[in-house]
């Protein structure tokens, strides 16, 4: 078990880093590989909601290459938390409209290498 604080006083919180690193990587294979087989955007229209499933794939593929240009040494990537449905937005838009077997690849890609460029670190480290 990992020992860690967010703020210097605030309660340590215990948790088993490795074993989440790991059940990360096993999710997002998963995951990526149910996107790339997914029969296609029409079917997956979310019920009472404005956004569809692609577009929430889509919203989280962002947010991992958004991630990863933080972990390469951007340090300003253009995210404003003071408004980040706009934030989302423009990231979502910048990935353009990939089918889903590449959003799928993306997504397990973004994944595999933030899980790479992290190992080692401490919950805390920059």
């Amino acid at each position: 078990m990992m020992r860690t604080r967010i703020e210097p006083d605030c309660a340590w919180l215990e948790f088993d880093l490795p074993g989440a690193r790991a059940a990360i990587a096993t999710t997002v294979e998963a995951f990526g590989r149910l996107v790339q087989q997914a029969p296609g955007r029409q079917y997956l229209q979310v019920p009472g909601m404005k956004w569809t499933g692609y577009d929430i794939i889509l919203h989280v593929t962002a947010g991992v290459e958004g991630y990863l240009q933080y972990l390469n040494g951007v340090s300003d990537i253009g995210y404003d938390i003071g408004d980040t449905a706009r934030s989302n937005q423009r990231f979502m838009d910048a990935l353009g409209r990939p089918d889903l077997p590449e959003l799928g690849r993306r997504l397990q890609a973004g994944y595999q290498t933030v899980l790479a460029k992290t190992e080692g670190r401490d919950a805390l480290d920059e």
